[in-house]
């Protein structure tokens, strides 16, 4: 008793200072503080209170208490213990607290552990003998439900028996499960049979002593083939929703062994059978279960309904309610009378019908249980310690297995974690990278490992879902993620009752912020109303959600997910939207963003998502012109045709065929392109019966354009180019308005009369023959009704013999025609579209019917400019010389890594291997998965002990050398790791060539002594070691040693004694030969780069060659502008790394449409050798 109140207080024998997180009555602060540092590691400053009595243990004091508002409970401290004169003892039946004076009480402190109330505790024993013995299980007395339907299982059409072979148990796990066999052949459970069917068991022992044994049966092959049914077991968010909020007496009661009550069915009982050695005969014999065995996937749906049935049929007192999720019960009271009451009714009943209650597991009638997994108490629901010590000791994972298994533990939690979505998201894009399966941890995924743990231990308790009162749903999205909180009114605040969080989809991801809250709050309100019940609930978000959805929601979502937001958000009556006008929750911080700019979303997604800031799609007043578009594609007599029309209301302005192998899409896309060129400068307005291209200019398109046109899973968009270039077209018209119409309408209106007659002329468009649009099928030439001779070219007709026909073409004898070299280039650029040859081909197809002046140097160029050609064809220059690295003069100056993949034998997968750059010398080392783990253990380990430290490592990009521990070991030893250009293997092309021989080498050892490949890389290594190579015709044995490799073991020549002379002069000549040895490998390296051998240049337009190569696609991509340029790469835009110059080609500069695309020109100015200024240079 503290100032006439009682307070619960904390023992903590580690507290200087008694503290009250509030004042008690009678009492306040007084100037008098002091410094604390709490579990949190702050140092604060907090105040003492005026003297007050208190009464503890009988005895009575005058003391100043510490107050600690951020400390939820009292603490009593070492100052009123020592008042006290208290003692602590610690055994093995938990903390006893001895104060002398008073009355010299004695009390027992849970201060460790908090065990499960025991009956003696909470019933008087009058109120045990109203309870049936019957009902707690014993060993022996097994529990079989009397009015239980036997359990029939019935198996899919088709599907065989399953047998499957016993696997191999232990001496030590078969004796462990001999008195269970026995148990359960005396209890009726199990009976021996001969069946067909058979699914192997497991030992498994109980606890760490292995004392006892579990029997545990492996039926996953039996769920696979048997009609499954409908699962009824409750959901839990529903069961503890249930829990009325004026409830705070609590019973929890667990039925033992709950499966083995209810029997199975004779005829069912054979797929049961599994096979038992006796440990002792060693005689087999098959068994099989008489009731519903652990493991099979129906048992809890069979039981959970029969115990339901059984359940029906008691009543509790008034004031009670009872929950059942299987096998666990918990009854709920407002008074601790009538939970009495209901607990001593409900176990006679449960044991006059055949269930047996654990004994040891009972909690009755106590003010907080724990049930299925957490704690309730009165108004409130807490997580078990005992769950989060188990998640939070769990190691940092080394495989993806390991994580995976991590973040459903704690995903279990995650509604007691604000933002359990955005702390687990890099750990759950960790679980989706590609092989290998083993982690790489990076700094900021350990830390948010390390944060889930944190939090989850910091996990506030909930309250419980109070029914009669409405629900405050708190909205946020951030990055891709949604959060939210659910809170209910206590007294004049909102308590917290669960938090949502959870990833968006990853199409949702890619919208824009304000559309992804719609897609956030859908989401958030279905995991809400798991816990209301359909209960009245205020949904509050900063985004208008009801607007976006209905205004703009058809541009952004397909049908489907637009019926399901609707559903789920719309024509509710309990749902209540208003705006987030407090601190939102759900962000648990101030936006920093959203609270300094308020913003329309309306605006906000229009302007993100339209090409053109002031496109419109409504029509224009008084436009300068109204066009109708159409595309067509029709299968007409087994033929595809495809066409497009540019209409007005009154005249056709343009209708063309397409190539059949569009699509009706993507001739809509072509026709508005043509329509927005033909109302360049002009007030437009468009109208299009398309609602794909109607979206693409309204919403999608920019959005694209800005994703570099890549869907959500990274693939590429269908129409890519079409859309681009429909998109930079928009730019054209001085003003445009793009407006949807309905296709197929009947009417007298301007847009029915106008769409209908587009549609009828694109119908006729794709009728038409290809034309000018024809693709390159036949090869075709044809002449120009007329010729335009120069005097110059007619002069030269006439010396060389030629006479002229009655068409006016020059023609020589053997019936060659004299092309004029004004129509030349029209004519090869003509006869190029339908064949792609090349020059020299062009050139030879054609002397054999004309002649003209340039003809060889007309058809390259052609080639040259031909986009299509330069995209496929391979590139044809003269191959400079390869360039190399940095000389070196000594050993293990300079090595070369790489890892090899080998087929898997053992642990061992990949093959770590080195070669010094100046001897060849070869080192490898087998490693179970390429990590950068694995490079520093062997570099620590291996090179630097035996060769010293090297200056220079090359490698190419992999992430197990990128990696951020190897850059700090680099940088900590002083080596210079360089990194060689992507895709040009070449860079490092001594340790690819070793790679290449070694497994050569490997190879021939195996299949001569079939060995595996770990075991024979020793030998592998001494053959390559001792095998002369290169012009020297040297070992890199000889190479680094100075002598041959000792091939006859015996010779005798370098057996000195200690001493001797000769040893002297030996080492003087080794010394010698190894420093001439070194000289002459020293000038047979090959000469670095000294300047550029390529042509290219910044501001240079190039193609570039794709990493991977598609059948029947373009092998080029392109054109795209060089940045930078060094002497053997390129660094090119739109693509991060340097691109090798053997994977650039030249290409012409692209045409430019219009005078607002012209390039802007800069200034740069050097302010240090790696700082420049650019300046924009004024139009």
């Amino acid at each position: 008793m503290v100032g006439g109140t009682a307070i619960p207080f904390l023992v903590d024998s580690g507290a200087t200072h008694s503290t009250v997180p509030q004042p008690p009555k009678g009492t306040r602060a007084t100037k008098k503080q002091v410094h604390i540092v709490g579990v949190d590691g702050k140092r604060v400053s907090q105040s003492f209170l005026t003297s007050c009595d208190f009464e503890v243990c009988g005895t009575q004091l005058h003391h100043e208490f510490l107050l600690t508002p951020t400390c939820p409970i009292a603490l009593l401290g070492r100052d009123v213990l020592c008042k006290l004169q208290a003692t602590l003892e610690f055994s093995d039946k938990g903390v006893k607290l001895t104060v002398p004076k008073g009355n010299g009480s004695t009390y027992l402190m849970a201060l460790m552990e908090q065990k499960p109330n025991t009956l003696s505790k909470h019933l008087p024993e009058c109120m045990l003998a109203e309870v049936d013995e019957s009902v707690w299980a014993e060993e022996g007395s097994p529990g079989l439900v009397l009015e239980a339907i036997p359990a029939s299982i019935t198996v899919k059409p088709g599907k065989g028996p399953i047998r499957i072979r016993q696997y191999p148990l232990s001496m030590e796990g078969r004796r462990g499960l001999q008195p269970v066999i026995t148990q359960l052949l005396k209890e009726g459970r199990i009976e021996p049979c001969q069946s067909p069917w058979n699914s192997p068991i497991l030992a498994v022992p109980k606890g760490m002593e292995k004392k006892k044994w579990r029997l545990v049966q492996d039926l996953r092959a039996i769920n696979a083939v048997v009609n499954t049914r409908h699962s009824v077991v409750p959901n839990p968010y529903n069961i503890l929703a249930t829990i009325p909020g004026d409830h705070e007496w609590f019973t929890a009661l667990d039925l033992k062994d709950a499966f083995f009550s209810i029997p199975v069915h004779p005829d069912s009982r054979e797929l049961f059978a599994f096979e038992w050695e006796d440990p002792d005969t060693g005689r087999k014999a098959q068994y099989t279960w008489t009731v519903l065995p652990q493991g099979f996937v129906d048992s809890p749906t069979l039981f959970s309904q029969e115990l339901g049935r059984t359940l029906s049929k008691w009543k509790g007192p008034e004031g009670t309610s009872l929950l059942q999720y299987i096998d666990d019960l918990l009854i709920s009271g407002n008074t601790e009378q009538v939970v009495e009451e209901a607990t001593i009714s409900l176990l006679n009943f449960l044991g006059t019908n055949g269930y047996r209650v654990a004994k040891e597991k009972a909690q009755l009638v106590t003010r907080e249980v724990r049930y299925l997994g957490y704690l309730i108490s009165h108004g409130q629901r807490q997580l078990d310690p005992g769950r989060k010590e188990a998640i939070c000791r769990i190691p940092c994972p080394q495989t993806k297995r390991q994580l995976r298994a991590f973040l459903g533990m704690a995903g279990f939690c995650r509604v007691w974690i604000p933002g359990f979505g955005q702390l687990t998201k890099p750990l759950h894009a960790k679980c989706q990278e590609s092989e290998p399966d083993s982690l790489q941890w990076e700094q900021d995924e350990i830390t948010a490992f390390e944060q889930v743990k944190k939090v989850l231990m910091e996990a506030p308790a909930l309250g419980l879902p109070d029914l009669q009162k409405s629900f405050h749903l708190f909205v946020h999205e951030m990055r891709g993620v949604m959060s939210a909180v659910l809170t209910q009114k206590l007294g004049p605040d909102l308590r917290p009752v669960a938090y949502f969080s959870r990833q968006l989809d990853t199409v949702a991801q890619g919208w824009p912020t304000c559309v992804r809250a719609v897609a956030a709050t859908a989401m958030a309100v279905e995991e809400a109303r798991k816990f209301t019940l359909e209960n009245p609930m205020h949904v509050y978000c900063p985004h208008m959600v009801c607007s976006l959805l209905q205004q703009r929601g058809s541009k952004w979502l397909t049908s489907a997910r637009m019926a399901k937001y609707e559903a789920l958000l719309f024509g509710r009556e309990d749902l209540t939207f208003e705006s987030c006008n407090r601190l939102n929750p759900a962000t648990l911080l101030p936006d920093e963003l959203e609270s300094s700019n308020m913003h329309e979303c309306l605006e906000v997604v229009d302007s993100l998502t339209m090409a053109r800031a002031d496109l419109l799609d409504t029509p224009l007043d008084n436009p300068d012109m109204e066009i109708f578009i159409d595309g067509s594609s029709r299968v007409i007599e087994g033929k595809r045709k495809t066409g497009y029309a540019v209409t007005t209301l009154h005249e056709l302005l343009e209708a063309e065929p397409l190539p059949s192998t569009w699509s009706a899409q993507a001739a809509e896309l072509y026709a508005l392109r043509r329509a927005l060129i033909l109302g360049r400068g002009q007030r437009v307005t468009i109208y299009t019966d398309s609602k794909y291209a109607f979206g693409v200019c309204h919403a999608h398109g920019a959005l694209w354009k800005e994703r570099g046109f890549l869907t959500a899973n990274g693939d590429r968009i269908a129409h890519s180019e079409l859309v681009l270039e429909l998109l930079e077209a928009l730019l054209f018209p001085k003003q445009v308005a793009i407006v949807h119409v309905k296709a197929h309408q009947r009417g007298k209106t301007p847009e029915v009369c106008g769409n209908n007659m587009a549609d009828e002329a694109a119908k006729q468009a794709a009728l038409k023959p290809l034309g000018n649009l024809q693709l390159a099928l036949i090869p075709s030439f044809r002449l120009p009704p007329s010729p335009q001779y120069t005097k110059q070219e007619e002069q030269e007709a006439i010396t060389q013999g030629a006479s002229k026909n009655e068409k006016g073409w020059w023609m020589y004898c053997g019936g060659k025609i004299l092309v004029p070299h004004a129509m030349l280039r029209k004519l090869l650029w003509d006869y190029h579209q339908s064949t792609h040859n090349s020059g020299r081909k062009m050139v030879e197809a054609l002397t054999r019917h004309i002649t003209a002046v340039g003809l060889h140097q007309t058809a390259e160029q052609i080639v040259q400019a031909c986009p299509t050609c330069q995209r496929v064809n391979a590139k044809t220059s003269r191959i400079p010389r390869p360039g190399a690295r940095t000389w070196v003069n000594r050993p293990f100056q300079s090595i070369q890594v790489d890892f090899t993949e080998l087929p898997r034998q053992g642990r061992y997968r990949y093959l770590l291997v080195l070669v010094d750059k100046l001897t060849g010398w070869p080192e490898a080392f087998p490693c179970a998965s390429p990590t950068a783990k694995q490079v520093a253990k062997v570099l620590l380990h291996h090179i630097i002990p035996r060769f010293g430290t090297p200056e220079v490592i090359n490698s190419d990009r992999g992430t197990h050398f990128v990696n951020q521990i190897i850059q700090q070991v680099s940088l900590a030893l002083g080596i210079s790791w360089d990194l060689h250009t992507a895709w040009r293997p070449q860079a490092s092309g001594q340790v690819e060539r070793l790679n290449r021989s070694l497994k050569t080498c490997l190879t021939k050892i195996c299949m001569d002594t079939k060995l595996h490949w770990p075991e024979a890389l020793p030998i592998a290594l001494t053959r390559l070691r001792a095998t002369p190579k290169g012009k020297l015709g040297l070992s890199p044995f000889e190479l680094l040693y100075g002598m041959p490799y000792p091939i006859f073991p015996k010779g005798g020549v370098l057996d000195f004694e200690i001493g001797d002379i000769q040893m002297k002069e030996h080492v003087i000549a080794l010394q010698s030969v190894l420093h001439s040895l070194h000289r002459a490998a020293l000038v047979e390296q090959p000469l670095p780069y000294d300047s550029p051998v390529h042509s290219f240049l910044p501001g240079d337009w190039v193609y570039v060659k794709k990493w991977k190569h598609s059948p029947l696609t373009a092998d080029w991509e392109g054109p795209k502008q060089v940045l930078l340029t060094s002497h053997s790469s390129a660094k090119v835009e739109g693509h991060d790394p340097w691109i090798h110059h053997t994977r650039l080609k030249k290409a012409s500069a692209p045409e430019i449409l219009d005078e607002a695309e012209l390039p802007v020109s800069w200034t740069v100015n050097p302010i240090s050798d790696l700082k420049f200024l650019f300046r924009k240079v004024p139009r």
